[in-house]
């Protein structure tokens, strides 16, 4: 896993992972910013009236980002405003992995999953998807600092 600066709404990679909240209300954050970016298909998609609960993620197409899929992992838990916890975290990274592995995704670039308003801090998020995706080596992730 290597570390890059940057806006991941800018980068080319087959996956964006989005931090999602489990009603996929796009309300802020790097929700925000993918969702704004990516445009009404991924919006239509990824919010019908469907809860995903923390520890399952959702896979929508990218709109007009420079993917061919976004995967939404629920932080947080807005109804009954529970925050995922670092094992369901780690669960879902290492299935998200797996299907990317799957349906041929290689390259995967993902913010701070649970820095924002779950409240994990940079360095507790980089060492948990850094141990995981070492697991997966021929897979390219990319963690994306905003700056």
């Amino acid at each position: 896993m290597t570390q890059v600066f940057g806006d991941i709404t800018t980068l080319s990679s087959d996956v964006i992972i989005n931090a999602a909240n489990t009603e996929n209300v796009h309300g802020g954050g790097v929700d925000l910013a993918i969702t704004r970016a990516a445009g009404s298909l991924y919006k239509q998609s990824s919010n019908l009236g469907r809860a995903v609960p923390l520890g399952e993620f959702l896979v929508s197409p990218a709109g007009k980002l420079k993917a061919k899929v976004i995967i939404d992992i629920p932080t947080i838990d807005l109804v009954e405003a529970k925050k995922i916890s670092l094992d369901q975290l780690e669960q879902v990274w290492r299935s998200v992995l797996v299907y990317c592995q799957e349906h041929k995704y290689k390259t995967i670039a993902t913010p701070l999953l649970g820095a924002g308003v779950v409240g994990y801090t940079q360095s507790q998020i980089t060492k948990l998807l850094k141990k995981v995706a070492h697991d997966y080596a021929d897979l390219e992730v990319r963690l994306v600092i905003f700056r």
